[in-house]
């Protein structure tokens, strides 16, 4: 059996390798740092020397208890998103809609025993209104025209006298007053009639389109207006509305509403004019 001969490691040699091999096992295990950089050392028969490393020292990782997972959980509820700031364009148009949802939501029928037709009604503030012109075929009232498909467009149109009596039980002709009151609530008289046209079927002025906002379910339509004497007047282009108020012996109020104007204006006319008339509850 073939013995294979060593030659015997000098003292020096021997020290070298040891303490090779010490660190090297010694720092593997720690399994921190860079051998390279971080530790020093000296052979040739003294003990080696490992500086410290120049690394933060990492702490010690507790687990998440119970009670800390339910205070961060708090603590992420507890932050306040920052308020959006609208521009106040945008405000006013969310407004305005909300208006229109409201008035929508508020918006049910009312029907005429007498005649069996029904009519939608709008809350404007305190006072519920007919949304549309009423459609009762009393004595002496005419269509637009004498055409029936202006009646079921625009209702009927009345003299005073027949207007005063013309609303279903529960109904009756507003006053001025009255009037005034829901110009009040809805802002000013400077721009009802804006507010109170429908969106569609008034005509445009110059380009610019008659039509309004219906920002709370009025829906005022341009009814036009008639004489005594068969003739008729105005519809696409304005809307006049009877009115209980008296002006004087031969006359009464009528709530005039333009197609070119945002406003709406009071007129004392003679009785023996033909407009349309709008019911307001009891």
């Amino acid at each position: 059996m073939a013995h294979f001969h060593t030659k015997p490691l000098k003292k020096s040699s021997f020290m070298k390798v040891l303490a090779i091999t010490l660190i090297f096992f010694g720092y593997s295990a720690a399994g921190q740092g860079d051998f390279y950089s971080d530790l020093r050392f000296s052979l040739g028969g003294k003990p080696f020397e490992a500086k410290k490393s120049s690394a933060p020292e990492r702490k010690e990782v507790k687990p998440k208890t119970k009670e800390t997972k339910v205070k961060e959980t708090k603590a992420k509820k507890e932050v306040k998103p920052k308020k959006e700031i609208k521009p106040r364009e945008t405000v006013r148009k969310d407004e305005a809609k909300a208006k229109e949802e409201e008035a929508a939501r508020k918006a049910s029928v009312q029907s005429d025993q007498r005649d069996g037709k029904t009519y939608k009604i709008a809350k404007i503030g305190s006072q519920t209104w007919m949304a549309e012109n009423l459609n009762y075929n009393a004595s002496d009232s005419k269509c637009y025209g004498n055409d029936e498909s202006n009646c079921q467009k625009y209702g009927r149109l009345y003299d005073w006298n027949t207007a005063i009596k013309a609303c279903p039980s529960g109904w009756h002709l507003p006053t001025q007053a009255e009037w005034e009151l829901m110009a009040t609530y809805i802002g000013s008289e400077s721009t009802e009639g804006k507010r109170l046209k429908t969106t569609s079927g008034w005509n445009d002025y110059q380009g610019k389109s008659g039509n309004g906002t219906d920002e709370f379910g009025f829906s005022a339509l341009p009814g036009g207006g008639g004489y005594s004497d068969g003739r008729f007047t105005s519809a696409g282009y304005y809307g006049y509305w009877w009115s209980a108020s008296e002006g004087n012996s031969n006359g009464a109020y009528i709530r005039y509403i333009n197609y070119n104007y945002e406003n709406a204006t009071w007129y004392n006319i003679n009785k023996s004019y033909l407009f349309s008339v709008r019911c307001v509850q009891d």
